[in-house]
């Protein structure tokens, strides 16, 4: 367990935009997530922290369960618990742009009230990460997320979803609730279930907020379909603009076709008035990238966020030696930054915390 260093979080509290700001983190409060094996969690940080499994568990049973009341317990007085050490890591170097429990305080004032010590609101946030389908094998992906990697690379049987058409009827209670629903893979746009829980959305709760994150690489005739009848957000994970490095660190994908594709969703998603958002892994194999990649989304007005990567060794920057640690920061801080639009400002801050987190590499390495 983690106390949080008072400093830094009156450094970080100062840049919020929650109006509750004494709580830390407020996804015990606000959102569930649902693994690959069944697993609800409220956030796909922490994994170590369960509320409950499906199908052994309701949905309604985790969510108000002992599991999550101690959780929230630990929120509320600002103590991170086992399997936060990626957001306390991303706190103590400042990376705020990147960390993730920013995340959950723009539903932080619409949440929850309190009746006899038991949470009496329902989650206005569910994430599904349900399955591990995948069409590609990510050098620095495993099979937990990518049933390719899991049978070509790890040679292991395929993973069982747990999700079945019960978990979708239960999700009827939910859906009409929520404020946003994000979804995760795999890759999404593979996976059929997730097909039943759109479908249900546009009837029970069609202006949610939706977030889809994938890969670029599926663009058909039924996933414009039901894009057509959703608000969706599109996170495309791209972590390189040169095909070469590209088609090595995605491997099985096609850079010309997934470019096509990000044009496709940019158009998309300006008609339909949401967000488009690259999200980046910074790794040993595309560092010198960065700058040039702020560039393009800067000039397109797309979305920058940076994810954590922290395995495995050969990718992973806090992996690297002090020096060079070093060669990194100097590199992306020659970075010129010019911020002329919400978006320029929004991606020039997580490039900037991006350089916080490397240089907190270097005095904890």
């Amino acid at each position: 367990m983690t106390m949080l260093d008072p400093k830094i979080l009156a450094e970080y509290n100062s840049i919020r935009r929650a109006r509750n700001t004494t709580i830390f983190c407020h996804a015990a409060f606000t959102n569930m997530n649902f693994e690959q094996n069944g697993d609800a969690t409220v956030c796909c940080y922490n994994r170590t922290h369960v509320l409950g499994n499906y199908p052994r568990n309701t949905l309604q049973d985790m969510w108000f369960g002992e599991s999550a009341e101690a959780l929230r317990r630990y929120m509320k007085a600002n103590v991170l618990p086992n399997g936060c050490e990626l957001c306390t890591m991303q706190f103590e170097s400042r990376n705020f742009g990147g960390l993730r429990a920013r995340a959950f305080d723009a539903l932080a004032d619409r949440t929850y009230r309190e009746k006899d010590s038991r949470l009496t609101s329902m989650p206005k946030m569910i994430e599904f990460e349900i399955s591990n389908i995948c069409n590609l094998e990510c050098t620095m992906c495993n099979g937990f997320f990518s049933s390719s990697i899991r049978r070509n690379r790890e040679e292991l049987p395929p993973l069982v979803s747990p999700y079945d058409a019960m978990f979708v009827r239960q999700l009827e209670t939910f859906i009409p609730l929520l404020v946003e629903a994000k979804f995760l893979g795999g890759e999404p746009f593979l996976i059929k279930r997730y097909y039943e829980i759109w479908d249900l959305t546009i009837r029970l709760n069609p202006g949610i907020r939706i977030s889809i994150t994938t890969n670029g690489t599926v663009l058909n005739n039924r996933v414009i379909d039901v894009l057509d009848k959703l608000n969706a957000n599109i996170i495309m994970s791209i972590d390189s603009f040169e095909k070469g490095n590209y088609e090595r660190i995605r491997k099985g994908a096609d850079f010309g076709n997934v470019m096509e594709h990000f044009q496709w969703f940019r158009d998309y998603t300006n008609k339909k008035k949401t967000s488009l958002t690259v999200a980046i892994c910074p790794m040993q194999q595309n560092w010198r990238e960065i700058p040039a990649v702020l560039d393009f989304c800067n000039e397109r007005g797309v979305y920058l966020y940076f994810n954590t990567v922290t395995y495995p060794p050969d990718h992973a920057l806090n992996a690297l030696s002090p020096e060079g640690i070093a060669e990194v920061v100097q590199y992306l801080s020659a970075k010129e930054l010019d911020a002329r639009s919400d978006v320029h400002a929004y991606n020039n801050a997580n490039y900037r915390d991006l350089i916080h987190q490397i240089r907190y590499f270097q005095r904890v390495g």
